[in-house]
């Protein structure tokens, strides 16, 4: 160099070197004692930096840069700025898993190269996956024609619960609801249907769901009766469908609180007959009918009354007992009602009623 020249560059270097460095003053023939000094090159930066969120861990992977290394340092930081992590790591290392992390959090990972006291560092940011929401439920609430979907809120971070309502046959009810909603009642359903909700807790881009299944209560059949044939030896219940969906009917006979009949049938069936004598009914009592439309786990009941015809009393016969009354003697039949007896003459009735137990 020559004698003005104060400083001088070095290239092609190897990063993250120590080297040693001599300089000596000449003039002519006459050499000075070299001064001696010390520097490093700066460590280069890792490249192909990745990051492989889960709900719970970042995985953390690099390709080491060119040069000389003593090791990598990772630093983990939350969205507000503060350090939550620091690891150290060996130079051979070129990826790391960072555990026990918050769902749905953004984080900033950083990797540092580290080398003769200097430092390269390179930063990349995600965000872990969010979690589903716990304790799903999907709830009539007694109702024919609402449900109601409840939850408690996942853990960590969301942006914003997306929920769904589908069933075959009609298009999706969906709705976006903040992140501190816990419930939605969907109205305006088809009593008896199977319904499925899902909801999504969802954070940038990614979601993660959580799925429930309810059922509406079916509907009542109508126009319910029940009536004795004509020959009064057996009785026939019968109805019109609900509206909405059913499974199949349940048929249920009464005397009092004790069940005669309990029979399923197809939810296409309108009627149902059965013999008065197979079941031991007494003519003339009254009894209860009840079908019951099933839907899942759920019913709802309609019920009727009604009776056989009460039969004929037997061996009638009337006497003569004085000049001013008559005696009516007669053989009750098996069963219950009430005997009218009447006595007409001149064109005037005379009626009395015994009630036969």
């Amino acid at each position: 160099m020559g004698t003005a020249a104060t400083q001088s560059h070095f290239t092609a270097l190897t990063p993250g070197t120590l080297y040693a460095l001599s300089l000596v003053a000449t003039a002519g023939n006459k050499t000075a004692l070299p001064v001696l000094a010390t520097a490093a090159t700066a460590p280069s930066a890792v490249s192909g930096l990745q990051l492989s969120p889960s709900s719970s861990s970042l995985g953390v992977s690099w390709q080491p840069g060119p040069g000389r290394r003593e090791g990598f340092r990772l630093l983990l930081r939350e969205q507000q700025g503060g350090l939550v992590r620091n690891v150290t790591l060996k130079s051979s290392v070129t990826s790391h898993t960072l555990d026990d992390l918050l769902p749905g959090t953004l984080y900033t990972v950083t990797v540092v190269t580290e080398a003769e006291g200097l430092q390269n560092a390179i930063s990349k940011q995600a965000v872990t996956a969010p979690v589903a929401v716990s304790d799903l439920l999907l709830e009539n609430n007694g109702s024919l024609d609402t449900l109601r979907a409840s939850w408690v809120k996942a853990r960590g971070g969301v942006d914003a619960y997306l929920v769904s309502l589908a069933t075959l046959g009609s298009a999706n009810q969906d709705r976006k609801l903040p992140p501190n909603a816990t419930e939605v009642v969907f109205s305006g359903l088809t009593p008896g249907r199977l319904y499925q909700v899902t909801v999504s807790s969802k954070v940038r881009e990614q979601t993660t769901e959580a799925v429930a299944t309810g059922r509406t209560v079916p509907d009542k059949v109508s126009q319910l009766s029940m009536v004795g044939v004509i020959d009064g030896s057996a009785m026939k219940i019968t109805w019109s469908p609900p509206r909405g969906d059913r499974e199949n009917y349940r048929v249920l006979l009464l005397n009092g609180t004790v069940a005669l009949l309990n029979e399923t049938v197809s939810r296409l069936v309108r009627q149902y007959s059965f013999s008065g004598a197979s079941l031991g009914l007494v003519p003339g009592r009254l009894y209860t009918a009840q079908v019951m439309v099933e839907s899942g786990l759920f019913g709802n009941t309609a019920q009727c009354q009604g009776r056989l015809a009460p039969r004929p009393v037997q061996q009638l016969v009337v006497r003569h007992s004085d000049e001013t009354s008559l005696s009516v003697l007669w053989s009750r039949q098996r069963g219950c009602g009430t005997v009218h007896r009447g006595l007409e003459t001149g064109g005037h009735c005379c009626v009395t009623e015994d009630t036969v137990p």
